[in-house]
């Protein structure tokens, strides 16, 4: 999956300052942009939205770019994926252009900042889906991390940092949790967090399976408009944000 990404700020300051991911003072209430994910032909992509229109449904967010009823999208339940399928002027039916469920209704799911979906392109031709919306700054409870498997997505566009980051904060929990980033060929190595309640290793943070430390690696982590796969330990935790942009 290739990415595209502009942030647009007020000043030309505060869009280097998003792409820097510092996180200070802010100068501007708002900051808006858009992300351009790309997804193959004849491929799966996992993407995440990290862009907030204020109403994230996915005919809301995810109606620049997908192609007639052959762009299928797969949202994890938590225990099974629910099929959506895309439906243009170019279809018999449904209608308006839209995502539509398996019985033809039109589909209520969100694609909020934190969250991540499978999408199919089977097509010959890559589809490029354009996010637009605002980058969303202060402190944020994000999509509560479930035990067991999790589709998620850091909230914010910081490519190639580690989730245990002060601007990221999922809320890990031991060598319980462990992540693993897509390829779009299948799931990539597995690593594991390890904190101060472990006897090894330390300092706290991601590790490989070789007990070496990963967050300063920035190619572990997720490019921008990409999705993760985690499997989280232990209970239902929340997952508070925050994140300012000078």
């Amino acid at each position: 999956m290739r990415t595209q990404t502009l942030l647009i700020a007020a000043a030309a300051a505060l869009a280097a300052a998003v792409t820097t991911s510092q996180a200070q003072t802010v100068y501007s209430a708002n900051v808006v942009g858009y992300v351009n994910v790309t997804i193959p032909a004849n491929s799966f992509s996992l993407i995440a939205n990290q862009l907030d229109t204020g109403s994230n449904t996915f005919n809301n967010v995810l109606v620049n770019g997908p192609v007639s009823s052959e762009t299928t999208a797969y949202v994890w339940t938590g225990s099974t994926f629910n099929d959506l399928f895309y439906y243009d002027s170019a279809d018999a039916s449904p209608s308006p252009a839209g995502w539509y469920d398996v019985n033809f209704n039109p589909a209520t799911n969100t694609l909020n900042p934190s969250q991540a979906v499978f999408i199919q392109n089977p097509g010959s031709s890559a589809i490029t889906i354009t996010l637009t919306g605002q980058v969303d700054q202060g402190t944020n409870t994000w999509t509560p991390v479930k035990p067991g498997f999790n589709f998620l997505s850091e909230p914010t566009a910081l490519a190639g940092t580690p989730l245990d980051s002060t601007n990221v904060n999922y809320p890990a929990t031991s060598s319980e949790d462990t992540y693993q980033a897509w390829t779009g060929a299948g799931y990539g190595a597995t690593y594991f967090y390890y904190n101060s309640a472990d006897a090894s290793p330390s300092p706290a943070g991601w590790y490989d399976v070789n007990f070496n430390p990963v967050d300063g690696t920035p190619s572990v982590w997720p490019a921008v408009g990409a999705g993760f796969l985690v499997f989280h330990g232990g209970g239902t935790s929340n997952w508070v944000q925050s994140f300012e942009v000078q």
